[in-house]
């Protein structure tokens, strides 16, 4: 997604000549590597555009890669003496099209992944800074906050403490959950992050949006039922693989749903194995949500029988507040 070069010459470099380095410093959130950008160690590169402040001409484009502690250009770019420089930062990602920046804005089109977060590069992070000079004080050392363009959402087992504060489990042991989805939501829209806002225009929605956890047991492995087929599978078996409070979700988080915000989510469906060896679903509908941009949600169920509702939600930034900055110098 590189845009292009210089959009004019940049100065010869001499001794005086201040080089431009990227030093994120992104806080994690205890989630551990998966799709999601929530540390430092997630992001493989940023892509920088520099333009000139005022007047909006283009310095440069390019890509900012790890090395060490901080991220750097393959080809060194410096700072103007005496020309403030505006810098738009953006996570590459294979689905964004259509990027353009203007009005201080970075503008961009997304079609994201079926199964959420399952694709490298599902996720957008966006970031900006205006009006920068390099000054001796701050050795050219440039922060810019970054935040997320979607909408994180993942599920959990939910639980209540009983008087020795042990948590007991509103799903009970044993039943196997094998997918969770969201009814009537997009999967594709168009963006224009600024600074102070984050807009979104949802494309058309899907009928579902699935996280699917079942997989073909192993040889030596406990099946919990079968496909159609015959094939022996598993699933997320409470009691074996989650627990009261944990995440219904892979160990790499890779099965969370990432999706476009500006839409309601209203109803959500749960599939999952109990007794009968065949797949129960149930959807059902919940109090409306309207999904903002940077938020993650985690929805905690209940399951009894063939009842199944959400027992509690927790809506947090993706990032929190002390994070979500990189440095430029």
């Amino acid at each position: 997604m590189l845009l292009g070069g210089c959009a004019e010459n940049e100065p010869i470099a001499d001794a005086t000549m201040h080089e431009i380095a990227v030093g994120p410093a992104i806080a994690s959130d205890d989630a551990s590597r998966a799709t999601p950008v929530t540390s430092l160690a997630d992001l493989s590169g940023l892509e920088i555009s520099v333009k000139r402040n005022g007047t909006g001409r283009d310095y440069f484009t390019d890509v900012a890669t790890p090395s060490g502690d901080v991220f750097s250009f393959s080809t060194p770019h410096y700072w103007l003496p005496g020309a403030p420089l505006d810098f738009y930062a953006y996570t590459q990602s294979p689905h964004i099209s259509n990027l353009s920046i203007a009005n201080g804005a970075v503008n961009f089109s997304y079609s994201g992944s079926v199964d959420g977060v399952t694709t490298d590069g599902a996720d957008i992070l966006t970031g900006m800074a205006f009006g920068l000079e390099y000054t001796d004080t701050q050795g050219g050392v440039v922060p810019i906050k970054l935040s997320h363009a979607l909408s994180l959402i993942e599920f959990a087992v939910a639980y209540e403490d009983d008087a020795e504060g042990n948590r007991t489990s509103k799903i009970g042991n044993d039943i196997i959950i094998t997918g969770v989805a969201l009814h009537n939501l997009s999967r594709e829209g168009s963006c224009m992050a600024s600074m102070t806002l984050c807009e979104w225009t949802p494309g058309n929605p899907t009928e579902w949006i699935e996280a699917d956890f079942t997989r073909q047991a192993a040889a030596d492995e406990q099946v919990d039922f079968k496909a159609a087929d015959g094939t022996p599978m598993c699933g997320l078996r409470v009691g074996r693989d989650i627990f009261a409070g944990d995440l219904i979700n892979t160990a790499d988080r890779s099965k969370a749903l990432i999706v476009v915000p500006g839409q309601t989510l209203s109803e959500m469906r749960v599939s999952f194995v109990e007794g009968s060896p065949a797949i129960y679903s149930k959807s059902f509908p919940i109090e409306p949500i309207r999904l903002q941009p940077g938020k993650y949600y985690r929805f905690y169920l209940s399951i009894k029988s063939n009842n199944v509702s959400v027992w509690s939600t927790k809506v947090t930034d993706w990032i929190e507040a002390d994070g979500g900055e990189i440095t430029l110098k």
